[in-house]
């Protein structure tokens, strides 16, 4: 006889399986290769740009590039990751752990 079941079994496989996901999300979100610059010789070069691009109300520095990507009819997938729903808390001391469905 086993000491696990199959039920036990399975659930450790898909916790594993979870896990492997969460860590790619992690990594993604710390890829620092997710972002580019454009450089022009003078402000009012890039404000140009920006006014005749459509851009300038997305910010002069810093911009979106989902925004952008949508602006140009360009469809790029998002990558925020789900935010789990959590169902029980359960207490340890001070500590509180949640636990995932």
């Amino acid at each position: 006889m086993s000491i696990f079941d199959k039920r036990d079994l399975n659930e450790e496989i898909q916790g594993l399986k979870k896990h492997k996901e969460d860590k790619k999300i992690l990594m993604d979100a710390r890829d620092s290769e997710y972002w580019l610059a454009i450089c022009f010789q003078s402000r009012e070069q890039k404000k140009k740009f920006l006014a005749e691009a459509g851009w300038s109300d997305l910010g002069d520095k810093y911009l979106d590039g989902m925004k952008i990507a949508d602006r140009m009819g360009i469809e790029i997938r998002g990558m925020t990751p789900p935010i789990p729903r959590l169902k029980n808390k359960i207490r340890f001391g001070k500590e509180i752990k949640f636990i995932r469905d």
